[in-house]
Formats: structure tokens, C-alpha cells, sequence
């Protein structure tokens, strides 16, 4: 498949369902006789890159995507073989030269879905919002039965803003907390300065390994038991429904040194 129409295919919410859909019936099998279904080696190409579209924001949106439909049938783990594409790239020459490290947007795609997916588990639905939109699907994500997060996409590029998707849905909270997977010139073909709830890993050549800036996480208001939350075109939000963010703030993150 050229890269050319690799960019445009994997731009959909549909051609996840398709990769999934010959899998359904071996996961309720393998569910129902109490074991775990694992898939192996998989990513936007097999043993190799879409050059300029599996190293792209699209395909961080989309092994995000991946992920959650994943779960959604019944998969329990998958593992993202990077092949000729690496999650980061160390410098060309002096390994101690700061911020040289290059990070790519599947880094960010498995660094999102930890924070999806919760430590003791999740169950995962996808919603088929908007009549199974292609462009603007959703997931919720459960724990111990109880709606805890929904994970919200916009597939359409378009930096004018005049195709951002507003999701709505019922809420007991007063307010629900939002974090957001942007590029930064609104384009799915970026593939650096890339940010997680405000945070990135910088520029080509430009990171060492730690997320850079301040965290972001907006606050959305509810009003009489209704949320609405906007989804730019292109971009990922994780909504909180509880309202609190899977990792307390509050506790410090420890670096060890070496």
C-alpha cells in the first residue's frame, strides 16, 4: 500500500472496526473459556513504516483507537511492535548531548493509553456515537461497572476550527475534567512538538525523555445533569467523569538518577 493512501485510510474510525472484526468470534471463544486474549506485533504497518504517515499524529490517533476497539471486543493486551519506526530515536552522535532525542507519536499513543486503562482494569464500549461516525467516535471506559472515563476523537483535519465536534452526555458532577491530544498546527500529518494535556516531548532532536511544560487539565461545566465537551479538528480528549484525574496531582514524580 503506498503511504499516500495508508495516510488517508487510517484516518478512520471504521478501518479499526475492520481490523478487529475478523477477531470477534476467536475472543468470545477464548473469553468464555476464562482465558486472555493477547494479539502480538501489531501497528500501522507490518515489520515496517508508512514513511510520512505512520510516523504522524494520525497515527497516534489511530493506535489509540486501535487500543480501545481492541478492548472493546474483549482483548486484554496488545503489544505495539514499532518495527523500522522506534517510539524514540536516541541523538546521531553523542548519546549525553541534552534534548537530543527524538520522540514519535506512537510514544504518545501508548503514554495516553496508561492513563485510559486503569491499573486493576477497565471495560471498555465503544458508543457508535453519530450513527457509527467515521470521523468522530468515542469509547467509554468502565470500572467495576461504572462509567468512569470517556475517550472522545476527531479525525478530520481542518485548523479553521469549523469542524470541531461537540460531544454531549448526562452527568451526575457539577464539572468533568478534560485532558487533550493536539498537534500543533491542527494538521494529522505533524509529527513533532505533538502535546498530552499541554505537555510534549519537543521538537525533532529536542527531547530527553521527560514530558516538557506545564499539565493542563480543563475543567468543563455541567449544567442541570448535561455535559458538553469540544473536540477540535484533529484531536483526542479523555473526560473524566468523576471528575478526578487517574493520577493524583498531588504525589510527586520521582526521577532516578543515573
Amino acid at each position: 500500500m503506498p503511504p499516500q493512501e495508508a495516510f488517508l485510510t487510517y484516518q478512520t474510525h471504521a478501518s479499526v472496526q475492520n481490523f478487529w472484526n475478523s477477531y470477534i468470534n476467536a475472543c468470545n471463544t477464548i473469553n468464555a473459556a476464562g482465558k486472555e486474549f493477547i494479539i502480538l506485533e501489531t501497528n500501522t504497518a507490518s515489520c515496517g513504516v508508512f514513511a510520512g504517515a505512520s510516523d504522524s499524529y494520525f497515527a497516534g490517533l489511530y493506535l489509540i483507537d486501535l487500543a480501545l476497539q481492541g478492548a472493546s471486543i474483549g482483548m486484554s493486551q496488545i503489544l505495539l511492535h514499532n518495527g523500522d519506526l522506534q517510539l524514540f530515536t536516541p541523538p546521531p552522535n553523542n548519546m549525553s548531548t541534552f534534548r537530543q532525542w527524538t520522540t514519535t507519536p506512537p510514544y504518545y499513543s501508548a503514554l495516553i493509553m496508561s492513563e485510559v486503562m486503569e491499573e486493576e482494569g477497565s471495560q471498555v464500549m465503544d458508543l457508535l456515537l453519530n450513527g457509527n461516525s467515521t470521523h468522530t467516535p468515542g469509547y467509554a471506559v468502565y470500572k467495576d461497572g461504572q462509567p468512569i472515563k470517556l475517550a472522545l476523537f476527531n479525525y478530520i483535519t481542518d485548523p479553521s476550527g469549523a469542524n470541531g465536534a461537540q460531544f454531549n452526555f448526562p452527568s451526575s458532577q457539577p464539572a468533568v475534567r478534560v485532558k487533550y491530544f493536539s498537534t500543533a498546527t491542527g494538521s494529522t500529518a505533524d509529527k513533532f512538538n505533538l502535546t498530552w494535556a499541554g505537555q510534549t516531548m519537543g521538537d525533532q532532536f529536542g527531547s530527553d525523555g521527560r514530558l516538557q511544560g506545564q499539565e493542563q487539565t480543563q475543567t468543563v461545566q455541567c449544567n442541570a445533569g448535561s455535559c458538553s465537551v469540544t473536540v477540535k479538528a484533529p484531536q483526542f480528549a479523555l473526560v473524566f467523569l468523576d471528575n478526578q484525574d487517574s493520577i493524583d496531582p498531588v504525589e510527586s514524580t520521582e526521577t532516578w538518577p543515573w
